[in-house]
C-alpha cells in the first residue's frame, strides 16, 4: 500500500501511532519526565513534535543509542544534532571541525548552567588544553596497564596500520617510553613532549659508542627499579637490528613527534601553559558537561587524531569506571557524538557495546552513508546499527545506503528508488521500543524552531 505524502511502498505508522509511540515508549507513562534525555525524532505533518521517551529508571524505556544517516545537505547538523543538543538534557562530546554547532548553542547551553570545554588548535584563545597521560591511572593514583596500551596503541595506529612489523615494533618503544615517564619522571615531565623527546634520543649515540642516549637512559633507571613495565617492552623493541630500530624512530619522530616542536600545540597538550584550564573529564558524569573538539580539516594530522581518539576513549574508559565502582549510574546522562571526524579509538568498541540505560550512557552515531559508517566502524557497523533503538535516514542519492535502507523497511528493490525520492523535507525513522519495531514518515526539525532557541535569539 502506497502512503499519501510520498508515494512509498509501505504501510508508515499514521499520526494515531505516532502520538501513542510518543505517550508509551516506557513501561510506565509516570516515568516520562522532559528533564530526562528524550530524543527528539522529527514531527508530524501537523507540526507536533515527536520524540522517543528515554527513562533510564524504567526497564521498557528504549536506550537512547542513535544511528543518523544522511547526505551531505539533508540536515545532520541543522536537523538533527542541534535540535538535539538543544534539549539541555545531557552532558555530551562532539566533533565540531567548523564551529557551526558551539556558534549556535553555545549562548543557549551556558544558560542552563553548562559548563563548556573546547579543544581547538585554531582558536587557542579559548581552547582548554588536554593532556591524555593525566588518564592512565586507576581510581586510586595506581597505574594502569590497560590503560597505558590503549594510549600508546592511539598514537601509533594514527600514523600506521594496525597488524603490520612496524606497527608493532613502534608500539613496544612508544609502550616502553610510556612507562619509563611514569616511574622514572617527575609528574610534570609526564606529558607526549617528554615522549617524543626520550624517543628522538634512541637516534643519538652515547659516550659508548655501542649504545644510544636511550639505551643509556634505561639502562640507568634499571638499577633505580628493575621491576618497572619499562624494561619488558624496551627488551622487546632491542629485537630488533640497529637499522630498524632507527627507521621506526625515524618514522615516529617525522609522522607524530615533529608537530610538538610548534609551541602553541605544546600548550594544547598541556605542556608550559599553567595558567591555561584543562579539560577534566572526570566530571563530565557528575555536571552537565558539553565537550567540543575542533580541529578543522587539519583532523588527518597524526597528532589531532590521536587527541580526537584519546578524547573518546579516555571518556569512555573513566565513566564507565566510575559507574562500576560506585555501583550507581552517572547523576548526568552522558552522550557520545560520533561522526566521520572521530577515527575509531582503540580499545573503543568493547566499552561502546557497555553503554546501556543503566549506565546513564548513550552514543550516537552520525554519517553521510553507509559506506563511510562501514569505513570508520569496521565490523562492528551492523553490530552498533541494530543495537541502537532509534535509525533516522534523512535521505541520500548513494545507492548502497538507499538499498539499505531499502531492505531494512523491506521494500525489496523497487524501494531503492523510492528512498532517493524522499526529497529533503521528509526522513524515516526506525523507532524500536518493548511493543515492537514502528516505521514513521515524518518531517525534519529545525533548530530554529527549538523554544530554547526562541528563548535566546528572539527576545
Amino acid at each position: 500500500m502506497k502512503t499519501s505524502k510520498q508515494g512509498l511502498f509501505i504501510d508508515f505508522d499514521d499520526d494515531s501511532r505516532i502520538k501513542e509511540f510518543t505517550e508509551t515508549s516506557t513501561d510506565n507513562k509516570k516515568c516520562i519526565n522532559d528533564e530526562e534525555p528524550n530524543l527528539l525524532i522529527g514531527k508530524t505533518e501537523e507540526g507536533e513534535i515527536v520524540k522517543s521517551a528515554i527513562d533510564p529508571k524504567c526497564s521498557g524505556s528504549p536506550s537512547a543509542n542513535t544511528f543518523v544517516i544522511g547526505g551531505s545537505g539533508f540536515g545532520k547538523t541543522a536537523s538533527y544534532l542541534i535540535p538535539l543538543i538543544l534539549q539541555c538534557n545531557s552532558s555530551f562530546v562532539v566533533c565540531d571541525p567548523t564551529q557551526e554547532m558551539l556558534s549556535v548553542v553555545g549562548p543557549i547551553l551556558e544558560n542552563h548552567n553548562y559548563k563548556i570545554n573546547v579543544l581547538s588548535h585554531k582558536d587557542l584563545k579559548n581552547s582548554r588544553s588536554y593532556n591524555p597521560m593525566d588518564y592512565v591511572y586507576s581510581a586510586d593514583g595506581i597505574p594502569d596497564n590497560s590503560r597505558i596500551h590503549a594510549l600508546a596503541k592511539n598514537i601509533v595506529s594514527s600514523f600506521l596500520q594496525d597488524e603490520t612489523f612496524y606497527y608493532e615494533a613502534t608500539l613496544s618503544l612508544v609502550e616502553a617510553v610510556i612507562h619509563y615517564c611514569i616511574d622514572f619522571m617527575p609528574e610534570e615531565k609526564r606529558n607526549l613532549k617528554t615522549i617524543c623527546d626520550l624517543i628522538s634520543v634512541g637516534l643519538k649515540e652515547s659516550q659508548n659508542n655501542d649504545e644510544t642516549e636511550l639505551d643509556a637512559l634505561f639502562k640507568k633507571a634499571f638499577t633505580e627499579n628493575p621491576k618497572s613495565k619499562a624494561f619488558y617492552f624496551y627488551k622487546r623493541f632491542k629485537f630488533l637490528c640497529e637499522k630498524t630500530a632507527r627507521s621506526i624512530i625515524i618514522v615516529f619522530m617525522a609522522n607524530f613527534g615533529g608537530w610538538l616542536h610548534n609551541s602553541e600545540y605544546l600548550e594544547l597538550v598541556g605542556v608550559n601553559n599553567s595558567e591555561r584550564k584543562k579539560i577534566d573529564i572526570r566530571e563530565a558524569g557528575n555536571r552537565k558537561t558539553a565537550i567540543f573538539v575542533d580541529f578543522g580539516f587539519d583532523g588527518n594530522i597524526p597528532l589531532f587524531k590521536f587527541l580526537t581518539k584519546s578524547i573518546y576513549q579516555q571518556l569512555s574508559i573513566e565513566l564507565t569506571d566510575v559507574v562500576r565502582e560506585t555501583k550507581k549510574k552517572l547523576p548526568v546522562h552522558f552522550r557520545f557524538i560520533v561522526s566521520q571526524e572521530v577515527p575509531q579509538p582503540e580499545s573503543f568498541d568493547g566499552h561502546m557495546a557497555s553503554f546501556v540505560k543503566r549506565y546513564n550512557m548513550s552514543k550516537t552515531y552520525v554519517y553521510d552513508s553507509v559506506g563511510q559508517a562501514k569505513a570508520c566502524i569496521k565490523d562492528m557497523m551492523e553490530f552498533e546499527m541494530y543495537g541502537c533503538s532509534q535509525v533516522i535516514f534523512l535521505g541520500s542519492f548513494d545507492f548502497e545506503t538507499c538499498e539499505w535502507f531499502a531492505k531494512m523497511l523491506r521494500m525489496g528493490c523497487e524501494g531503492i528508488e523510492e528512498m532517493m525520492n524522499l526529497g529533503k523535507e521528509h526522513e524515516i525513522a526506525i523507532c524500536r521500543n518493548h511493543s515492537g519495531e514502528h516505521f514513521f514518515l515524518l518531517r525534519k526539525l529545525n533548530f530554529k524552531d527549538h523554544p530554547f532557541y526562541k528563548q535566546i535569539y528572539e527576545t
